[in-house]
């Protein structure tokens, strides 16, 4: 079937039920016309004879045929227009058909043309990269044996200058070692002095360490024995108690002054009354005599001494 009998086959469909709808519209109307202009009534009048059954009045009411053909004109409008619609939109559907052929057609002449150029193109880079290839294998061949030449050439000079080096490393090698030599016997002369005068010294350092650590000790062990005969003066036997054995270890904290800051046994007699005795004893004897070298003096700020009344 061609185009142009689709085209009518529509349009005749298109129109059988427009005449099918109008039909059934113009039934419509008229259906609505009659009722609400129709009025049925029924009325019972009492008669002095007998009753008889009353019979219903019914009010014929006339069409109004202008209005119908209004209505009717009107529909026939609004389809003739649906109709002008579908046509025209037919016509642009047709329109954009052939306009896709077209395009298609062009895109196509397009593509092969582009085929060919591309095929064309492709020999000709073939021919002119056979050619290259040539030209490359030739210069290739060319380096090559230009490369062998100076390879020879490169390698004698090579081995000219290896034996040069090693010539030459010799005598470097001979001198530094020479050089390692002495500068060996000089540092072996300059640590054995050095060691000697580092020996030398740390024995000058002991001998006066030990002569002031000597001379420390005889000052603590004499500025003890002071504070322990000042304790001892202080000191008071407690009643009843038997001081034969006995002795205990204070703890002694001072001021700056020498004035006591603290005084508490650290290891006990074993005798509670000896043992207050003893903090008692220190705490009068307070303020201790301090010593006047502060190498000493920093050792009784706080120290620790053992309180035995028999050698005291």
């Amino acid at each position: 079937m061609s185009r142009k009998n689709k085209e009518i086959l529509s349009v005749n469909t298109t129109s059988n039920k427009m005449y099918f709808g109008l039909a059934v519209l113009l039934h419509i109307v008229l259906g609505v016309l009659l009722f609400s202009k129709f009025d049925k009534t029924i009325n019972i009048e009492p008669m002095a004879m007998a009753p008889a059954p009353a019979k219903p009045i019914i009010d014929a009411v006339a069409i109004n045929e202008s209005e119908i053909a209004s209505e009717v004109s009107r529909l026939e409008n609004i389809e003739k227009q649906k109709r002008q619609k579908e046509k025209e939109h037919q016509q642009a559907l047709q329109k954009q058909k052939d306009e896709a052929v077209r395009l298609r057609k062009q895109e196509e002449a397009r593509i092969a043309k582009l085929k060919e150029e591309q095929t064309k193109l492709k020999l000709a880079e073939e021919k002119q990269k056979k050619e290259r290839i040539e030209k490359e294998k030739m210069a290739e061949k060319e380096a090559k044996e230009k490369l062998e030449k100076e390879k020879v050439a490169l390698e004698k000079i090579k081995q000219e200058k290896e034996a040069l080096l090693k010539e030459k490393q010799k005598i470097e090698e001979a001198k530094k070692q020479a050089e390692a030599e002495a500068l060996a016997k000089q540092k072996k002369a300059e640590a054995e002095a050095l060691a000697k005068a580092k020996a030398q010294k740390a024995e000058e350092e002991r001998l006066a360490n030990l002569r002031n650590s000597q001379a420390i000790l005889d000052k603590t062990m004499r500025h003890a024995a002071l504070i322990g005969n000042k304790v001892m003066q202080n000191w008071r036997q407690p009643v009843g108690v038997e001081i034969q054995g006995f002795k205990c270890k204070l703890s002694v904290r001072l001021s700056s002054t020498g004035d006591v800051l603290e005084a508490r046994v650290v290891e006990s007699s074993g005798n509670l009354e000896f043992d207050r005795s003893s903090e008692l004893a220190v705490r009068k004897a307070s303020p201790l005599p301090l010593p006047e070298d502060r190498d000493v003096l920093e050792s009784f700020m706080k120290f620790t001494f053992t309180f035995n009344p028999e050698t005291a």
